[in-house]
């Protein structure tokens, strides 16, 4: 998934457990509409929403900033402030948001990027207004160094066993740097 900024290579090892999943750099399992995932990346760039509107700015250096860059996305509403935490067997910090993933449906591959080349909405057709809410937590955490990005990303109305399923792989993260 990366390196560290000493040019070790870091690994993200996870075990997913459920029904539904579809493999890919962020796994996602779906209920008919409703999805959730996870995802684990070191981001070069937070983006800057929507896809037709994002506005690239380089990550931050500082765990506390990148955290603080995550939380105030464009059109997205806190609803819980960076914290700092310990997650993974590093220190972190978690805060949570809600984004409108499906942003204004109008354009063809529009979707909500979190940081460059990490997008949260996986809609197979346009969805109901309760879908279009997506809740996405995220941790940066402290990786020998180097700040990762994990985050662990549902639609509103996802079900509870969905949400359940997500959160179990989120925890079974463990990181090895070589």
């Amino acid at each position: 998934m990366g390196t560290t900024d000493a040019g070790e290579v870091i690994e993200a090892d996870l075990t997913i457990d459920g029904s539904n999943w579809q493999a890919s750099n962020h796994p996602v399992a779906r209920v008919d509409e409703d999805f959730a995932g996870i995802g684990v990346y070191r981001p070069g760039a937070v983006a800057g929403g929507c896809r037709m509107q994002a506005g690239h700015k380089p990550a931050a250096a500082g765990q506390q900033q990148l955290a603080a860059q995550l939380a105030a996305m464009p059109g997205s509403t806190v609803v819980e402030r960076p914290t700092p935490t310990e997650a993974f067997g590093h220190s972190a910090i978690h805060g949570a948001v809600k984004v409108d993933a499906f942003c204004d449906g109008t354009t063809e591959g529009n979707a909500y990027l979190v940081a460059e080349d990490r997008g949260i909405s996986y809609f197979d057709s346009p969805p109901g207004r309760a879908l279009r809410t997506v809740r996405v937590d995220f941790w940066v955490v402290d990786v020998d160094g180097t700040n990762v990005v994990v985050d662990m990303f549902h639609t509103g109305s996802a079900p509870e066993d969905l949400i359940a399923q997500a959160d179990r792989a989120r925890e079974s993260i463990t990181f090895v740097t070589e």
